[in-house]
């Protein structure tokens, strides 16, 4: 910062003592009507004659002082070095009503004000002024539109470096509602549009600084040619910091009028030299709450109406790019009606609706009843907004504001509609009597020595005399001598002490029963103490800003107080998001008020406009009838990226067809094996991509151009990606005999990957790129490979395989970046990317070993994950067989792995694999072996559909952009939120499957403490994660949401630590919120997932039966216990020898003279042969063995029974221990088969068996039915309540005959499509008239019952009807009356020959007997 040198004080008082000191010259001056005079001075010539002091060369610009004649010729400091033309252009006197100060700023052309209320009411602000001599304008080489007006924008910035320095002086406190004028000088050629543009733009590009600075108002003058002398005004200005208004005027004569005639400003019609004004109410409470970083309760308004614009615009861009309809955004986004109290004193007065204009409130608390037109709901969805004005009494929390809080939220309850809490308070109320403040006396022990204490407290006879006789505002005790000593103290206004609690009791009371009856939500935009921080958790759901919005139950000082020393520093130690979000009570974080807000709007998005209604539908972006192309099975995935899809590549593109594409994973190199036949399939690898993939937004590819990568080939080849500690070995096996290719192309990006965030270590690195040269010196070049550079505001961590695939266009009906499903083919699935041949020979690795079976599922998949492992030679596909409990690394590297070959017709893409899934022990995977039988490979899609940037999205279950994760820091071993499905609002809970942290912080109050991190497993419930998901199941049922659980458990924790922290209970927690479901609730079992024992038992069907349906993938398991387990305990060693001797009775095994194991030809691989075993063993014999003579051989002896009391004990023999790692292996397959889906299905465990990459359709379609079923279901109950559910389902299933003969049987149970379509057409045209039928039955049921047990109060009922009608009624209604019951009377004779005379005689009393006593 350069100093502004100082003029010394003699050059003014030398000109003030020049204007004062001739009374002739003042006389004549103000004869001639001067009024001010300016001097222009050398300040270095002038110093240095008058003091002979010189001021720096470059200090020495001339300097301007100008005196006025109203201040008896003093100077005017404002003026000081502004020439008197400059003046007049500044505006200086706008100024009037703030005692102004200079600052002094090197910048000639800024001058800096700092303005001072004269009322002395703490309005204080700095004003800077400019103006910009040049206005040459830049316009766009393209189009010639004016962009910007760079002399204009670099004084703007000059400005803003002004205040900020200026902010820095110490002799200026604060300030706030600051104040920033340009005025451009010369005529700027352009329009007016353009002109409003450019200072709309500079505004935009600077506006956090802008807030930052406290600038609420932006001033610019401007002269347009096209509007001639006429000059231009347009202010902007920020109130809140987050919604930006520009307003534009023209100067018409001396007045402001605005350019836009159809929405004036709020300068529209004022002179244009009216000075500024002061800070008014609403705006002095503005300025305090932005002191405490908030936004000022009356502001919410228009935060609202900006974010559901900004809605309205995302969702209409994306449905327009879609392919959809176009959605205007409405004209009007939101309307408003504040609810304030008839009389805010009495107890039981009612909510009133008023428009008083804002800041119009007396009391800490405000009310709303807001409209909102969204995408959801466009005609307008109601909801109950209360808020703390923490400008009023620090937002505490008085009988007041607690009556006003309580009638708001009934009627929330009452109505039905969402409840929305803006947090910003202080708790209780603290209060005092001021008024006996002053007028109390004390009672010393000494008079003379106050230290010795006091004995109590009095009032004197007089004031005794008003304060109790008069008012009643204390009680007192007569002591005599005229001092009544102070028992009570009432007060005189209600809200100082115990009654604030009693009004927190019921609020909180209140706010429990919200919960339960409607939507409630609540943002925390401030800090919330006491009973605030009480009622943000009893409506459970909370959003909580980062920064100085703590929920705590008391101040830090305070506690610093007890504890005796300074411990903490500050509100957010202790209630601040770093404690809140990890413990589960905040469910959402955002940075600001316009997010929190946004973060409102989108939980409502997925909410009922009233409590039970369905939930909102829209039209969804992505197809219902697309498949799942994510597959869960990858190891160390995030389960999040099956339920919203993930982001993968880049690929690198150089043409637009046959482009290889060159590129790494962010975990290792990938080296893939290519045959010469055809090409290499895409590669997902997902590990390092986490929440930035999670989150990335494509609204930048939007519109693109699209390329497809589309494989046609006969052959199909799955990628995989090893571990870098293996990839010399790799290379090796690759590329030699065991892949059974003689042409084998590998390519791999060795740049610095990423595994979990950690940067790989030198050595992986240098092997990584040897593997490269070894691939590359063994394969044919690739050219012409280039590297994709990743997308805006995203690393490079989810690097790809390398392939060479076809690119090509695509029009805007194509598969796009939206999620549009292509065209089927009648024959293949579009989604899949193979269409024949055998898939190739994966690199053998611990990240490629099979884990899981993929029975039933189509050969290919985008990623080669860890559930499915396969090789292929020469048109044979081999199966991987995993051998004893050796690690998989172990396996690669000492070449133990075998191969089971079998022939495949490669016609057929489901024949070419023989599949053997291995056991992943460590991982507590079952062995899915299917001897002798092809297992089908893996799926993918078809047609990958990449972005310009050469970015592919693998789509999830549900609906693409449509989750919404809550909770996420808590509990994190499960995932929870909200998602669509075909556009139907859905909640979603879903096992974590990787291992995830749970940081438990220091207790700065306890020294000794440490921070804690547990490691939690994938796929168990821990204590807090059963709690979360309980929570979680309640809160989606009082939203009526329908629940998808993605089961994945292989139990509770239940070790003494998770015991003691109540697993038990949370997990009875689960049961008890699942049974009061009211919706519908798909548990889903997925691919390669699991659910065993206590984690059956608390989502099975038997909880709730009306409304849990159990579905499961065709690779899934359940039961009691994992295989291992299993066998373990019912297929011990011992049972395994009697299995090794029934298996091998017969033949004569050989036994591998390398590894001691037996081996069969292919044609006896089925038969059974006889285990040899010595019965007696010589010495000759142990000698021979050890000398290996007869090492490779068994003595054959006959199989007795007596050979089977060697197996009921250990093994004996070396040839039973070779035999019982493989044997074990059997008894595991044997055990998993027990656990099988179609087991499930056939003991009904299960509904029915999905596949998971046709989950989405069938789920979308079963959803539709029982939400529709449900309404019926509803509807129908109103009008006859006694039906059974038995009698409701045949009553239904009896309409669905009628309206179509097939929806019968099976297919009534089978077609939810065609059920949908029945249900939907019944709501809307039958339904009507069979309730009607129904209600009448049901009244007649009714009046036969009371006819029978009471007919004089049936009588007594009709009298009255009849007497409440009117004249033409009651005619009309007797002349039906009688006309039925004549009718009836004739067949009575008929009747009663078949009814008893007991009820013969009482039909006739309700025939004519009654029509007799009713017409007298």
């Amino acid at each position: 910062m350069v100093a502004t040198p100082v003029i010394p004080s003699s050059v003014v008082a030398l000109l003030t003592r020049f204007c004062r000191l001739s009374a002739e010259r003042k006389r004549s001056m103000l004869a001639a009507g001067i009024k001010m005079v300016t001097f222009l001075v050398a300040p270095g010539e002038l110093c240095l004659r008058s003091s002979n002091w010189s001021m720096p060369r470059e200090s020495t610009y001339p300097g301007f002082y100008t005196f006025r004649a109203s201040l008896d010729f003093g100077e005017d400091p404002i003026y000081r070095h502004i020439d008197p033309p400059t003046a007049f252009q500044l505006e200086l006197n706008r100024l009037a009503n703030f005692r102004i100060t200079r600052f002094e700023h090197p910048n000639r052309s800024i001058h800096v004000f700092y303005a001072e209320d004269r009322t002395d009411k703490g309005d204080a602000r700095f004003f800077v002024r400019a103006f910009v001599r040049q206005a040459d304008v830049y316009a766009s080489p393209s189009d010639t539109t004016a962009v910007s007006i760079p002399e204009a924008e670099r004084t703007f910035v000059a400005c803003l470096d002004a205040l900020e320095t200026a902010r820095c002086d110490r002799r200026f406190r604060r300030t706030d509602f600051n104040h920033l004028f340009l005025h451009l000088i010369p005529r700027v050629p352009i329009d007016v549009d353009d002109v409003e543009a450019i200072c709309t733009r500079i505004f935009h590009r600077f506006s956090s600084r802008c807030w930052r600075l406290r600038i609420f108002m932006v001033e610019i003058k401007v002269h347009v040619e096209k509007m001639g002398p006429k000059p231009l005004r347009f202010i902007l200005f920020n109130p809140t910091g987050h919604s930006l208004r520009v307003e534009g005027y023209i100067e018409h004569g001396d007045r402001l009028l605005s350019l836009d005639s159809s929405d004036p400003g709020h300068l529209h019609g004022t002179p244009v030299d009216e000075p500024y004004q002061v800070l008014n109410r609403i705006q002095r409470r503005r300025v305090v709450a932005q002191t405490l970083e908030t936004t000022y309760v009356y502001d919410y308004q228009e935060l609202f109406t900006k974010a559901l614009h900004e809605q309205w615009r995302r969702y209409s861009q994306e449905r327009l790019l879609g392919g959809f309809r176009r959605h205007k955004i409405p004209l009007k986004l939101l309307t408003c009606t504040e609810l304030i109290l008839r009389d805010e004193d009495d107890e039981e007065s009612d909510l009133i609706e008023t428009n008083r204009p804002p800041g119009e409130n007396e009391i800490g608390m405000v009310a709303w009843r807001y409209t909102f037109f969204t995408p959801e709901y466009p005609l307008g969805r109601d909801a109950i907004v209360i808020a703390n004005d923490i400008t009023y009494l620090s937002g505490s929390f008085g009988p007041r504001e607690d009556r006003l809080f309580a009638k708001a939220s009934q009627l929330a309850r009452t109505l039905g509609i969402p409840r929305i809490y803006i947090a910003a308070n202080s708790g209780a109320r603290i209060g005092l009597a001021d008024e006996l403040r002053h007028v109390f006396r004390v009672e010393w022990i000494d008079a003379q020595d106050p230290s010795r204490g006091f004995q109590y407290l009095y009032l004197e006879a007089a004031d005794k005399l008003r304060y109790e006789d008069e008012l009643g505002m204390v009680r007192t005790r007569d002591l005599g001598n005229g001092k009544y000593a102070l028992v009570d103290i009432y007060g005189a206004e209600d809200g100082i002490g115990v009654e604030n609690l009693m009004g927190s009791a019921r609020i909180a009371a209140e706010t429990s029963a919200a919960y339960n009856d409607c939507f409630t939500i609540t943002y925390v935009a401030a800090r919330c103490v006491g009973i605030g921080a009480y009622l943000v958790r009893l409506g459970q759901r909370v959003i909580q800003r980062d920064h100085n919005a703590p929920i705590i139950l008391t101040g830090y000082s305070a506690l610093n107080k007890l504890l005796g020393r300074e411990v903490y520093t500050s509100h957010e130690q202790l209630g601040g998001t770093k404690i809140m979000y990890p413990n589960g009570v905040t469910h959402l974080r955002v940075p600001n008020d316009y997010e929190g807000v946004r973060a409102i709007l989108g939980w409502l998005s997925f909410v009922p406009r009233i409590q039970g209604e369905r939930p909102p539908m829209i039209d969804s972006i992505d197809s219902v009838g697309r498949e799942v192309d994510y597959d869960l099975r990858s190891e160390n995935e995030d389960v999040r990226f099956a339920i919203e899809g993930k982001w993968i590549g880049p690929f690198a593109m150089e043409s637009p067809s046959n482009v290889s594409i060159n590129a790494t994973t962010g975990v290792a190199p990938v080296i893939s094996t290519l045959a010469a036949s055809g090409p290499l399939s895409s590669n997902a690898d997902g590990a390092g991509a986490e929440s930035k993939q999670r989150t990335r937004s494509r609204g930048g590819s939007q519109g693109a151009p699209l390329v497809t990568t589309s494989v046609a080939s006969t052959s199909a080849y799955a990628l995989a990606r090893p571990p870098v500690k293996h990839a010399r070995s790799l290379g090796t096996e690759t590329g030699g005999a065991a892949s059974g290719a003689s042409d084998v192309a590998a390519t791999s990006a060795t740049g610095a990957s990423m595994k979990g965030g950690a940067p790989r270590h030198d050595e992986d690195a240098h092997a990584a790129s040897d593997l490269v040269e070894n691939a590359s010196n063994a394969a044919p070049s690739t050219e012409g490979t280039r590297e994709a550079p990743p997308p805006f505001g995203m690393t490079r961590s989810p690097l790809w395989t390398s392939s060479t695939i076809e690119w090509n266009s695509m029009d805007s009906s194509s598969v796009g970046a939206l999620g549009a499903s292509p065209p089927h083919s009648p024959d293949l699935s579009v989604y899949s990317p193979y269409e024949g041949g055998s898939p190739p020979l994966p690199l053998m690795t611990s990240e490629t070993l099979a884990l899981n079976d993929t029975s039933g599922l189509r050969v290919g998949s985008p990623l080669l994950h860890a559930g499915d492992a396969f090789s292929a030679t020469n048109g044979k596909a081999n199966a991987l067989t995993n051998l004893g409990s050796a690690s998989r690394s172990q396996l690669v590297q000492n070449g133990q792995l075998g191969f089971a070959s079998a022939n495949n017709n490669n016609n057929n893409p489901n024949n070419n694999v023989a599949g053997v899934s291995l056991n992943n022990a460590g991982a507590g995977h079952p062995s899915h072996i299917a001897n002798g039988s092809a297992a089908l490979a893996p799926y993918a899609s078809s047609t990958i559909t990449a972005d310009n940037q050469g970015y592919v999205f693998l789509a999830g279950l549900f609906d693409r952009h449509s989750f919404r994760e809550t909770l996420a820091g808590w509990a994190k071993s499960v995932v929870v939120g909200r998602a669509r499905l075909g556009g139907i609002p859905v909640g979603v809970v879903a096992a974590q499957t990787v291992t995830t942290e749970k940081v438990i912080p220091p207790d700065p109050a306890a020294p000794d403490s440490r921070e804690v991190r547990e490691q939690q497993a994938g796929q168990v419930w821990y204590p807090d994660s059963s709690f979360k998901t309980a929570q979680c199941i309640r809160d989606f049922d009082r939203e009526g949401l329908p629940l998808f659980i993605l089961a994945n458990w292989r139990g509770f924790s239940g070790g003494a630590r998770d015991m003691f922290q109540e697993v038990l209970k949370f997990g009875a927690e689960i049961v008890d919120a699942l049974r009061v479901y009211s919706k519908p609730v798909f548990v889903y079992i997925p691919p390669g997932g699991e659910l065993r024992g206590g984690a059956w038992v608390v989502l099975d069907t038997a909880i709730n039966p009306r409304y849990i349906e159990m579905y499961a993938d065709e690779s899934a398991r359940g039961g009691v216990l994992e295989p291992a387990g299993t066998v373990d305990i019912k297929f011990r060693t011992r049972d395994l020898l009697k299995t090794m001797q029934r298996l091998l009775r017969f033949g004569e095994p050989k036994l591998d003279p390398d590894h001691g194991q037996a081996s069969h030809s292919a044609s006896a691989s089925s038969e059974t042969v006889p285990l040899q075993k010595c019965s007696a063993r010589t010495a000759t014999g142990d000698k021979a063995n050890t000398t290996g003579g007869s090492s490779g051989s068994l003595v054959a002896t006959t199989a007795t029974e007596n050979n089977l009391n060697a197996f009921e004990g250990e093994v004996r023999l070396p040839q039973e221990q070779a035999l019982v790692p493989i044997f074990r292996q059997i008894a595991m397959a044997f055990a998993d088969l027990h656990d099988t889906p179609g087991r499930m299905q056939h003991k009904r465990a299960i509904r029915r068996i999905v596949s998971w990459r046709t989950s989405r359709t069938f789920f979308y379609w079963r959803l539709r039915r029982r939400l529709a079923e449900e309404e019926l279901r509803s509807r129908v109950l109103l009008a006859d309540p006694e039906l059974s559910p038995p009698e409701l389902d045949a009553l239904l299933r009896k309409w669905a005959r009628a309206h179509d003969p097939a929806l019968e049987g099976d297919v009534y149970d089978l077609d939810d499509p065609s059920v949908v379509q029945w249900l939907e057409d019944e709501l809307d045209t039958q339904l009507e008239r069979r309730l009607h039928k129904l209600r009448e039955a049901r009244a007649a049921r009714q009046a036969i019952a009371l006819t029978a047990d009471a007919p004089e109060a049936l009588v007594a009922a009709v009298e009255r009807s009849l007497v409440q009608m009117d004249e033409e009624g009651r005619a009309e209604w007797l002349r039906t009356l009688s006309a039925r019951l004549e009718s009836a009377s004739v067949n009575l004779d008929d009747i009663s020959a078949s009814v008893s005379d007991a009820n013969t005689a009482t039909r006739r009393l309700s025939g004519r007997g009654l029509l007799r006593r009713i017409l007298g």
